[in-house]
């Protein structure tokens, strides 16, 4: 039986030379074994080979008690050298995964704590010293998550949309389709937007920011709104397909009048501290729609004229339409 030792360096992890060993044995049939090379860092392998098998005149007791030991034990080392990778494996993996989902966590911490920053004093207000303070992080530690300012304001943004999504849109999509469907995305909106009033909206307040102001973070919020307006549309076109809004209805011009209600609300209830605020929202909203329903619908929706009121009604009914 032939032998022949290598030396491997110590290269950073206890487990390394055991798996270099293992894949040397993998290959060759080597076998480990400790060493005490410079630094205490060293160790040796030697090759094994299986021994030859026994000559033909050998007994069969003789080859089975000179082969099998052998074999055993060589076998049982790889076994043992295999499970030991294994284990290292998987403790290495659990280890990373354990180390990114803490990563994640505190990544979406910080994000949800600049959000309240940015809602109180924009996104330009938002910079990494004010945020590292609140977190009580090192600026070092809230840097290392994002690779710059912008890319901190278009993760707050995205954040916000997501946010906004899941509780205005998500929700309304369990509405049949056409104006129930559009009430409810509507009337969440409303809700939500007079909540903001208070505390502050990032899409407001970010249009008045970056409207002169081009740059990555303009188009992140300006491609935002647009999503949102075709989702508008789409919900004011399955209405118009459904027949509860006229087949004249055009939906760009209803998301124009929706939006301003939406800024005048934001303007009473912030600016004006108006208390009936979301009421009046509520009921221009209601007008926006009248303006649109089928001639009859309108007509069936309006409270019925007492006697001799023909003559008024039929007035205001003519003056609308010339409208």
């Amino acid at each position: 039986m032939s032998s022949r030792k290598h030396t491997l360096c110590h290269i950073g992890f206890p487990s390394s030379n055991q798996w270099l060993a293992a894949l040397l044995r993998r290959a060759g049939g080597h076998k480990l074994q400790s060493g005490t090379g410079q630094g205490g860092n060293q160790c040796e392998l030697q090759s094994e080979r299986f021994a030859p098998p026994p000559s033909i005149g050998a007994s069969h007791e003789q080859s089975a008690g000179t082969k099998a030991p052998g074999m055993h034990r060589v076998a049982i080392d790889r076994l043992r050298i295999t499970v030991k990778i294994v284990r290292a494996f998987v403790n290495c993996t659990l280890l990373r995964f354990d180390l990114m989902r803490k990563g994640e966590q505190t990544r979406a911490a910080i994000v949800e704590a600049a959000l309240e920053l940015a809602a109180r004093g924009g996104l330009e207000g938002l910079t990494i010293g004010s945020l590292a303070e609140r977190m009580r992080m090192s600026k070092s530690g809230v840097f290392a998550h994002f690779g710059s300012r912008e890319d901190l304001q278009i993760a707050v943004l995205k954040h916000y949309e997501r946010r906004f999504v899941d509780d205005v849109l998500v929700p309304a999509l369990r509405e049949k389709r056409g104006l129930p469907r559009l009430r409810a995305i509507v009337g969440r909106w409303l809700e939500r937007s007079a909540i903001e009033a208070a505390q502050g909206c990032i899409w407001v307040s970010g249009a008045t920011e970056y409207d002169d102001r081009p740059g990555a973070v303009r188009d992140e919020l300006v491609s935002m709104i647009r999503s949102w307006q075709r989702e508008l549309s789409r919900a004011i076109q399955q209405a118009v397909e459904a027949g509860e809004l006229r087949r004249d209805t055009d939906a760009a011009d209803l998301v124009f009048d929706l939006y301003g209600v939406i800024l005048v609300l934001h303007h009473d209830a912030r600016l004006l501290n108006s208390p009936d605020a979301i009421g009046r929202a509520r009921r221009a909203f209601e007008r926006v729609l009248e303006r649109r329903r089928p001639q009859d619908e309108c007509a069936a929706a309006r409270p019925a004229a007492g006697p001799g009121a023909a003559g008024k009604t039929h007035e205001r009914s003519t003056s609308y339409l010339q409208n």
